[in-house]
This record gives structure tokens, C-alpha cells and sequence, in this order.
């Protein structure tokens, strides 16, 4: 008889929903912001007194103070001041940098602070092109600004603020501590924001020219006193969005160098109409190859990306750029909750224009965009409340359910086994197949996306009859972790639960173990016997099972029912990759069982100190 296990994978999905949810105009005293779309012209020429012609590339973040700070290229018309300039209001025009705060919610704007003017003389005699601004809010509060002067022909340049953007360090160049194995010429951060990595990284996209247009990350691990380059992560690429995802891991999100995609032209790929993307594990290296996400349709402009990590919902990335394979326009703001496999939920920012945006989240969900029109000669702001528009209606993002009492009313699937719901609703499984046995759960109905760092103690009541003389039966669970492209991390542990036809408590505590961390996007418990084989006919039975967040959570919830049972109630065991799980041979349907797994992608909340 082969050595396989009968396996039952519990997958979390997440199905296709609505796009957009009504507005609540509610003001409930849930934590979360709620209120209608708004929108308001945040720049014309004439707010700065027609000292500027456009006002490109804008960037907004919402500092821990909870300041939303705007900031941009404030490009002029009437000034060259070299020979690298073109004497337009072009890309390599004079450009000034400045900022305006806001401490109401975007309701209003100070002052002008200037952080570099392109008139301004700087160690090599460049400076006038002031370009591709980067703000990264800190972990620790800092606000970190990166620039380029002229492509980085005059440096790549840094300065901060420790007062929340009111005042900024001296810009230092620190072009010279990159590597010299990248053999670049021009560089282009961002644009937009960049991210602060749970660890302390400060880390933005970089467009770099080294012959040909290829994209990295420029990062710091010592707080903005130096930057380094990432590994290459994708070629014929510029502009790039990043985010990190709910594992930790870091996602590019990249405009296509090319033109809009015109179908009437044999020459150019429909790939060109779509963004790029690619993962790494850590926002350095590793990079997964890079793929164009068909859902993401763009007409070779530039995007951007922010994650919400509200305490209650589900981790989530925002995605704005203009939806649209040939114009700037439709600009749409699309939500995902499985770091960026599918993007279900979208919103229509404004139908007739678009052009170059970022997205930025307060501590309470109001989203801002700001965004340009006409090539910057008009910027807009539009304010909305991520949880009306994205989550309210929703059962799968708002139910607190961890724990489920009728794994049989969420059966999806099965093969090779026979499922019978017991008079207790506990879901009874009887093999029928020597070689291939599995069911399939959905539990996304009942449940807001379990992350498996918070809730790390796993509990089942489960009975084993197999047919075999023997007084305990050999189980494990496998869990899996984490963004499917570049983790897949997958813990197994075992478990023993006599076999006595009796109902026994599994507690596994997983949170001392390495794999274990991130979104849990589905589980499977296999059941096997000494040797690793089934019989036909063995019959086991789940009643329930939970997730906790400490063991005296677990505890509670199944308390035993008199000390003999609690002496012998199943406890997890430590052992990844050994006992009944070294010995299984998958067959082609099992296989796709956990393929249908493995689609389901890394869904679920992560919480970070804020």
C-alpha cells in the first residue's frame, strides 16, 4: 500500500465582490474615518503667484503625527542656467522642491517651505534640474527626503526633518556612497514615497540608467547616512511604485519604457499596456521574475502604491495610476487584499483626466490622492475613507470569527473521500481511496483573514477510528505562510490523537517557530497512521477548530471535559519535514488541491508599531 496521507486543506479565498461600496455618511466611534469622496484643486500657477509654469511628479505622505505633507517639482519656463538644461518647462528644465503641511486632514495647506532651489549653487557646479523627490516617513517619526540634481549628474542628494517636515538638515550628496560595480549614469528615484521596512530600512525605487533603463531599489539601513543599490530587479522598466506587503516581503509595481500600447501598431507588445511586477523577500535581492499583472492596464505613465494596516481589518494595499492602455485618464484607486494578486475592489477617482499620482492613509483611513492634471498644470487632492469604500458590507474583512464550529457547512471539494455531517455538525471524513483523499474548506465566509503572527496557537477537536490495531494514530498540520511567489513558507507539525473513537483537544503552539509569520493563507491536516499509510474505511471526524492568540485563549475555548481527558489530550510536536510528512507521495489530484492553496496568496492583517 503507498505511503500517502489523507490530506484536508482549509484554504482561505477570497472571492470576487463588488467593485465599490456605497459612502457611509456615518461618523461612528469605531476608530475608522467615514465621509463622502471629496475633491479639491490643491495647485494652480496662480497660488504661487505665477512664479511656476507646472507643478510635476507630486508626492503625500501622512507623517506619525498624522500631518499629510504634499511636495513636488515646481517647474519654471523662463530659466537655463547650463547647457544640460533644455529651456523648457520640460524634464530638465529649472525646478524648485518645496512642501506644504496640512494638520487638519487636507482641509487646508500652509506656506511654502523650500527645500532646494535650482538657482542655488552646489559642490559641482550643477543643481538647476531638481528632480524626482522621495519622502519616507521613518519609523521612529524622522521624515527622510532623497532628490537627484540633474539625473544625479549632480548628485544624489538627502536631508531630513525631526520636527515633522517644519524644518529640513542641510542636503548632503551622497552619490559616493553607492556601489561602483553598478555602472550607472543617470539616476531617478521613485517617484512618489518610499517605505520604511518593519526592520528600519528606509528604501525607495531607483529608475537606473546603465545602457540600458533598468529598475533597483536604493536603500539605507543606517538611517539616511549612507544608500545603497539593490540587485537588479527588472530591466526596460522606469518609474516604479513599491510597497511592502503584509509578510514583510517588498513589491515593485513599474511603468512600461515604452509608449501607450496602440493596437494598430504591429511593433509593440500588448505587454506594454499592463505594469510590471516583481517581489523579493527583503526589497534587496531575490527578486521573483517579473510578471505583467493583466488587471493593472496602463498607458506607460507612472503609479503608485501605500499600505493600510488598520487595527481590525485585514492588511491591504492601494493602488492608484490611470486605468486606461492608451490615455492619461480614468485615474483609479484599486484595493487588494492578497498583496497584490488581485486587485477585486476599485473606485473611479476622476473619469476624464489623470497623469503622474500618489496615494498616502492616516492612522484612522482617510486615503489622499494627489494627483496631476495636463501635465501638472493643475494638481488635485481627493480625500475618501478607505473603510466605506472598501470594506463596509463586506463580512469577510469586518467578522472577527477565528474559531469554527461546523467545518462542514464550509466544505468546497472533495476527492476520494466520502463527507457526512455528524448529529454534533462536526464534518465526518471516511476514505474511500487508498491513493488520493482530499477535501477542501473555505473558510472566508466566516472569518476577517487570520494573520498567523497574531494568532499563533492552532486548536482542534478531532476523533480518530482507523481500522488498524493500534492505540494512536500519527497526524500533522501544515501551515502556510506568507506571499506565495517568494516565501511559500511551509511549516509542518505533528501531533498523535489515540485511537479510541473518542473527541481529544490538538494545541499546537507555533510561535517560537521560524516559518511560521505572516498572512496564513491556508492550512492542511493530514492524517496518518504508524507507517504512513490509510486504510479504506478509516473515518475521521473534526467537531471544530481555532486559532488564538496565546495558549490560555486556546484553553478556554476547549476546556477538557474531565482530567483523564486532559492527560491525554494531543499536543504538537516540533518536527518540520519528518515523521508521516517525509514519507508522503503526492499524486496529480492532490497536488492540485494544494495548487487551489497556493492561488489564494498571502491574506490577512499584519500589524506593525506604529
Amino acid at each position: 500500500m503507498k505511503k500517502i496521507c489523507m490530506l484536508m486543506t482549509v484554504i482561505l479565498l477570497l472571492g470576487a465582490v463588488g467593485l465599490v461600496f456605497p459612502v457611509s455618511a456615518d461618523t461612528a466611534s469605531d476608530g475608522y474615518y467615514h465621509g463622502e469622496m471629496t475633491s479639491d484643486t490643491y495647485w494652480l500657477p496662480i497660488y504661487d503667484k505665477l512664479d511656476y509654469d507646472l507643478y510635476r511628479l507630486p508626492g503625500v505622505v501622512v507623517t506619525k503625527a498624522g500631518t499629510v505633507i504634499a511636495y513636488g517639482e515646481a517647474r519654471r519656463l523662463d530659466v537655463n542656467r547650463d547647457n544640460f538644461g533644455s529651456g523648457t518647462n520640460g524634464d530638465l528644465c529649472e525646478m524648485d522642491l518645496y512642501l506644504r503641511r496640512s494638520t487638519d486632514g487636507g482641509e487646508s495647506f500652509g506656506d511654502r517651505i523650500w527645500i532646494a532651489k535650482g538657482a542655488e549653487y552646489y559642490e559641482n557646479g550643477y543643481g538647476e534640474t531638481i528632480n524626482n523627490p522621495v519622502m519616507i516617513v521613518g519609523n521612529d517619526g524622522r521624515l527622510h527626503l532623497l532628490y537627484t540634481c540633474n539625473l544625479a549628474n549632480g548628485g544624489l542628494w538627502y536631508t531630513y526633518s525631526d520636527d515633522d517636515g517644519v524644518t529640513w538638515s542641510t542636503p548632503r550628496n551622497t552619490v559616493s556612497t553607492l556601489q561602483k560595480n553598478v555602472a550607472w549614469t543617470q539616476i531617478a528615484c521613485g517617484v512618489g514615497h518610499g517605505v520604511c521596512l518593519s526592520d528600519g530600512t528606509l528604501m525607495t525605487s531607483a529608475w537606473v540608467y546603465e545602457g540600458s533603463y533598468k529598475v533597483r531599489t536604493l536603500y539605507s539601513k543606517d538611517n539616511g547616512a549612507t544608500w545603497q543599490f539593490g540587485e537588479l530587479a527588472s530591466s526596460n522598466r522606469d518609474e516604479t511604485a513599491i510597497v511592502e506587503l503584509s509578510d514583510g516581503s517588498v513589491m515593485l509595481n513599474s511603468r512600461q519604457y515604452s509608449y501607450p500600447y496602440d493596437e494598430a501598431t504591429p511593433n509593440r507588445s500588448p505587454e506594454e499596456a499592463y505594469r510590471a511586477v516583481t517581489v523579493s523577500p527583503n526589497g534587496i535581492d531575490n527578486w521573483s521574475t517579473t510578471e505583467f499583472h493583466k488587471t493593472l492596464i496602463d498607458p506607460a505613465c507612472e503609479g503608485n502604491m501605500c499600505a493600510v494596516d488598520l487595527e481590525g481589518l485585514p492588511y491591504a494595499v492601494l493602488f492608484v495610476n490611470n486605468a486606461s492602455k492608451t490615455d492619461r485618464n480614468h485615474l483609479t484607486v484599486r484595493c487588494s487584499f492578497d498583496d497584490g494578486r488581485t486587485w477585486e475592489k476599485s473606485i473611479l477617482i476622476d473619469e476624464n483626466y489623470g497623469g503622474y499620482s500618489d496615494i498616502a492613509v492616516d492612522e484612522n483611513g482617510k486615503v489622499y490622492v494627489l494627483y496631476e492634471i495636463a501635465l501638472g498644470s493643475r494638481v488635485q487632492l481627493v480625500t475618501f475613507s478607505f473603510y466605506d469604500v472598501f470594506c463596509a458590507g463586506d463580512d469577510r474583512l469586518t467578522n472577527n470569527t477565528t474559531s469554527f464550529t461546523d467545518p462542514h457547512a464550509l466544505v468546497s471539494g472533495s476527492e476520494g473521500v466520502t463527507l457526512e455531517k455528524s448529529g454534533n455538525g462536526a464534518l465526518k471524513v471516511t476514505l474511500t481511496d487508498n491513493e488520493v483523499a482530499t477535501a477542501v474548506i473555505d473558510a472566508t465566509k466566516v472569518t476577517n483573514l487570520l494573520n498567523a503572527d497574531e494568532m499563533p496557537i492552532f486548536a482542534m477537536r478531532v476523533k480518530a477510528n482507523a481500522q488498524a490495531d493500534v492505540d494512536e494514530v500519527k497526524c500533522g498540520v501544515y501551515f502556510r505562510c506568507g506571499y506565495t511567489n517568494t516565501s511559500q513558507t511551509t511549516l509542518y507539525s505533528s501531533f498523535t490523537v489515540a485511537n479510541d473513537g473518542e473527541y481529544h483537544t490538538v494545541q499546537l503552539d507555533l510561535s517560537s517557530r521560524d516559518a511560521y509569520g505572516g498572512n496564513l493563507y491556508g492550512f492542511e491536516i493530514v492524517f496518518c497512521p504508524p507507517g504512513g499509510s490509510y486504510t479504506v474505511g478509516d473515518t475521521y471526524e473534526i467537531a471544530e477548530f481555532g486559532f488564538f492568540a496565546t495558549k490560555a485563549d486556546a484553553d478556554a475555548a476547549y476546556p477538557a471535559s474531565d482530567p483523564a481527558e486532559s492527560e491525554t489530550n494531543a499536543k504538537g510536536g516540533d518536527d518540520q519535514g519528518t515523521g508521516c510528512a517525509s514519507s508522503v507521495e503526492i499524486g496529480t489530484t492532490v497536488f492540485a488541491a494544494l495548487t487551489l492553496g497556493s492561488v489564494a496568496f498571502a491574506v490577512g492583517k499584519k500589524r506593525r508599531n506604529k
